[in-house]
């Protein structure tokens, strides 16, 4: 015990020596204060982005509001919805339709349709029109979206053997279409292809994110779907044993 304790205070001792001559010069204090940048906007990645009586509304989901509407010429601000269960509260909101002031809505985890009137002049008021649920049964719908002509298609993520589904002003099921563009995905299963609707008159454009899967269809008011074109901008490559794309994808 003697030998280590020798060695353990040498080494402090030597230290001690040949720094009792050293000195260490300070600099200055400096003060950090923040920098604010009053022209940018701080916020979590918007969904989705609309634009209604000179305000931008951004979605975003899974925080503290629903929506933030920025106010384009004053740069002003405001949050509406909470996340909840409640009447005007969502989980995953998405705009899914607008009518002049009218604005629809569509969250994915309660199968809640809404539709309110906003109003926009003095300050932020969305008042609630219609909410409803959505039975689709056994599919799982991730998205819908709402046509000027009334009819309502719905990205079927699971639960059914074509992509979309063709449902009337009442979300009732008239028809299923769509094919899977990728050979070898589970079968009734879409998750993978998930995308964004967009529509102009009769014409239903749906674009797929991870694959760049583009289709257009011509959905008419009695019901019909024709498929006008589709196009893969790359041909997506699926593992089938592992469930999963392929390394060789762009």
């Amino acid at each position: 015990m003697k030998t280590i304790y020798v060695y353990l205070i040498f080494p402090l001792f030597i230290l001690s020596c040949s720094s009792s001559h050293r000195s260490i010069n300070l600099d200055d204090e400096t003060e950090i204060v923040p920098q604010l940048f009053s022209d940018e906007l701080v916020m979590p990645p918007p969904t989705q982005m609309r634009y209604l009586n000179s305000h931008l509304l951004f979605m975003t989901p899974n925080v503290s509001s629903c929506m933030l509407i920025m106010d384009e010429k004053t740069k002003k601000t405001v949050v509406w919805g909470q996340v909840g269960n409640g009447p005007d509260d969502f989980f995953s909101i998405s705009c899914v339709g607008q009518e002049g002031d009218k604005m629809k809505f569509y969250d994915t985890n309660l199968r809640k349709y809404a539709e309110y009137e906003v109003s926009l002049q003095d300050s932020v008021y969305l008042k609630r029109v219609e909410t409803r649920q959505i039975n689709t049964g056994s599919i799982s719908v991730l998205r819908i979206h709402v046509m000027s002509n009334g009819m309502i298609v719905g990205f079927a993520g699971l639960g059914s053997e074509k992509m979309f589904v063709l449902m009337d002003e009442n979300f009732k099921e008239i028809d299923r279409f769509g094919d899977s563009p990728v050979k070898g995905l589970p079968e009734d299963n879409f998750i993978q292809l998930h995308g964004t609707f967009t529509s102009y008159q009769n014409k239903l454009f749906f674009a797929s994110q991870p694959t760049g899967y583009l289709a257009c269809f011509v959905i008419n008011a009695n019901g019909s779907v024709a498929k006008q074109w589709d196009k893969l901008l790359t041909e997506p490559l699926y593992d089938v044993g592992a469930w999963k794309w392929a390394k060789e994808n762009k």
